[in-house]
C-alpha cells in the first residue's frame, strides 16, 4: 500500500494522532512507552541491575567450590565445576 512509516527521536511524553483533513493526510506518533509498556529508564535501569559488579563477582568466584550449587541467569541451575584458563 501506500503506508509509509518513520523513526525519530522527541522528548514526547505520550503518542497522538494528526490528521490534515483537505490532504487525507494522516500520522500516528507512538512512544517507546507505549511500544514497550514501560518507560525508557525503567529499561535501562532493568540492565543496569543485570551488570555484575566486577571486584563482586571475583570475590563470589572465589568462595565457590567444586561441587557447589550455582544459577546461572540464562540456563538455569547447575554444579560448578571449576574455571579455566583459555589463551585466545
Amino acid at each position: 500500500g501506500d503506508e509509509r512509516f518513520a523513526i525519530a527521536v522527541a522528548p514526547l511524553a505520550e503518542g497522538f494522532f494528526w490528521q490534515e483533513p483537505e490532504e487525507q493526510i494522516a500520522i500516528e506518533f507512538v512512544t517507546e512507552t507505549e511500544l514497550f509498556a514501560t518507560s525508557p529508564t525503567a529499561r535501562r535501569r532493568r540492565k543496569q541491575e543485570q551488570v555484575s559488579d566486577v571486584n563482586a563477582l571475583i570475590k563470589d568466584l572465589s568462595e565457590l567450590k567444586e561441587g557447589d550449587p550455582v544459577v546461572h541467569v540464562n540456563h538455569g541451575i547447575g554444579r560448578y565445576v571449576g574455571l579455566m584458563n583459555i589463551d585466545l
